[in-house]
């Protein structure tokens, strides 16, 4: 545990959005000082973390719980783990060194290959228009999160069929005559539920790094 000095800087705190005096003392070296314009659970330098740390508040449903079948949780925060790992090798991943240090680590030719590698990202999601407010995705500004999406619930899936090698599921959910291939998929659905305003889509749309839930679900399970 660090002493009080330790000075944490978190712009946007993702997924727990809380004042950071709520939080409780982080576990990390002494006289460390983080800032962080978005914090995600692994978005710190790995060389000076435990295992990943997930804040309590996503640790709950729809995301987890540990009386859920295996194949929810991996539909739910095993996707959200699988997408955080591929942050760190995207267009945001690829500035920041090992340490964790601002210095790109990728070779010019690294970056002009992800980019023609990722043009049919940007053909598929530039393609998408939300009716509310006619205007259709900005593929470029979504790119990063886009790949996250398609990555982690390929890994999460992988890692699911992994376990199921050598365990069972001993958990079924009544009154649901549903495969748990299916209900892992329908749980990944599930947590992107929502609704937004037209002026809130408009400003998502505009700005926002992330597509519209509705894509982020139907784009990867479509692709």
């Amino acid at each position: 545990m660090h002493n009080r000095a330790s000075t944490y800087t978190c712009l946007s705190f993702h997924p727990l959005c809380l004042p950071i005096t709520s939080l409780p003392p982080p576990v990390f070296p002494r006289a460390s000082t983080y800032t962080c314009l978005s914090f995600h659970p692994l978005c710190l330098p790995i060389t000076s973390l435990p295992p990943p740390v997930f804040p309590a508040g996503i640790l709950q449903p729809p995301f987890y719980h540990p009386a859920f079948p295996r194949s929810l949780n991996y539909g739910g925060i095993g996707v959200v783990i699988g997408h955080e790992i591929t942050h760190g090798f995207d267009d945001r991943g690829r500035q920041f060194d090992k340490n964790g240090n601002l210095q790109q680590w990728w070779t010019p030719s690294d970056v002009s290959q992800f980019y023609q590698r990722a043009s049919c990202m940007l053909d598929q999601y530039g393609e998408y228009e939300v009716d509310e407010v006619g205007l259709k995705i900005n593929p470029v500004n979504t790119l990063g999160e886009n790949i996250a999406d398609n990555a982690g619930i390929k890994i999460s899936y992988q890692a699911y069929q992994n376990w199921r090698k050598n365990n069972e599921e001993t958990v079924m959910l009544p009154y649901v005559n549903l495969t748990h291939d299916q209900l892992f998929f329908l749980n990944f659905g599930q947590i992107w539920c929502e609704i937004n305003s037209p002026e809130a889509m408009l400003t998502k749309i505009r700005s926002g790094q992330h597509s519209p839930n509705r894509f982020r679900q139907l784009s990867v399970v479509l692709e």
